[in-house]
């Protein structure tokens, strides 16, 4: 394991304590055994994390070790319970609720992190170009620019145009990523096949199985994204009094979604047993016409 993966690993366990920032990965690296790092002071360490995670690491590490707890997470659902689909459905994504429940109120963080864009977005060549050839302003508004404090903004920024921005499909991208892994898990032998009961790939049922788990979990997760009332009393790190309602939700939508799924395969199979049997109809009908020399 590198030297960053086993800073990131040995830092989840400080998320619920101090959430998901560069104080866990310090915590996480000074908590490594000496054989895995020779870096023994502050300075040193801090040095390591900004060498390992990029220059910003104020918002490089936070971003990483999301990606880290995701990634373990997914880990932690290996075990497909027991019952009917259904019933190790519920099992395998209500342990991955647990697991964002255990992070506390610094799950609300994760997801900022994961939907933040970055700052900046480059302009075009071209438009660099366009800018390039752009005539001067008039004398009194140069004496003007001038006076400022700052550089034009082009100048300042690298030829980069700030624009904050949120990647708005990155709740659903990473629901989809838990539904997926459920579905490995609970549901092994699931697959398309063709007429020979061989595996056929990826068809639509593939996806919108995918992507109706993925909206039942992410309605349940909603939950645990509620505020916390700490008015009375501090949580305690990793504690989400949210946990029982999202697990109701995460059940209730579940059972929604296998009954609509249910009356879809049964309007489905009824129309292909319609149209097996007016195919067999017209076979019948042909048959008889060319024995007859009609």
């Amino acid at each position: 394991m590198s030297l960053r993966s086993a800073i990131l690993k040995a830092a989840i366990p400080f998320i619920p304590e101090v959430g998901f920032s560069r104080a866990a990965l310090r915590e996480g690296f000074a908590s490594l055994p000496p054989s895995s790092s020779k870096v023994e002071d502050e300075a040193g360490r801090e040095a390591v994390i900004d060498t390992l995670f990029g220059g910003n690491a104020a918002s490089d590490a936070p971003r990483a070790l999301v990606k880290a707890w995701e990634d373990e997470g997914r880990d932690i659902m290996h075990d497909g319970g027991k019952g009917d689909a259904l019933d190790r459905l519920v099992t395998v994504l209500g342990r991955r609720l647990e697991w964002s429940a255990s992070v506390g109120e610094h799950l609300v963080d994760a997801h900022a992190l994961l939907v933040a864009s970055t700052s900046s977005t480059p302009l075009p060549k071209p438009l660099l170009a366009a800018l390039d050839r752009v005539p001067c302003p008039p004398f009194p508004l140069n004496r003007i620019i001038d006076a400022l404090p700052h550089s034009p903004t082009l100048g300042a920024t690298g030829g980069r145009l700030p624009l904050p921005g949120l990647h708005c499909a990155a709740p659903l991208a990473y629901a989809w990523r838990v539904a997926d892994e459920a579905v490995y898990v609970a549901q092994p032998d699931r697959g398309r096949q063709g007429v020979m009961r061989e595996p056929a790939g990826a068809g639509v049922e593939w996806y919108t199985h995918r992507a109706g788990l993925a909206l039942a979990y992410l309605e349940a997760e909603a939950c645990l994204l509620q505020p916390i009332d700490t008015a009375t009393k501090a949580p305690a790190p990793g504690y989400n009094p949210h946990l029982p309602a999202a697990r109701a939700s995460l059940r209730d939508c579940l059972g929604k979604y296998a009954t609509a799924r249910l009356n879809v395969g049964q309007v489905e199979s009824a129309t292909e047993g319609a149209i097996s049997f007016i195919e067999l109809m017209t076979r019948s009908i042909a048959g008889i016409v060319r024995s007859r020399g009609l």
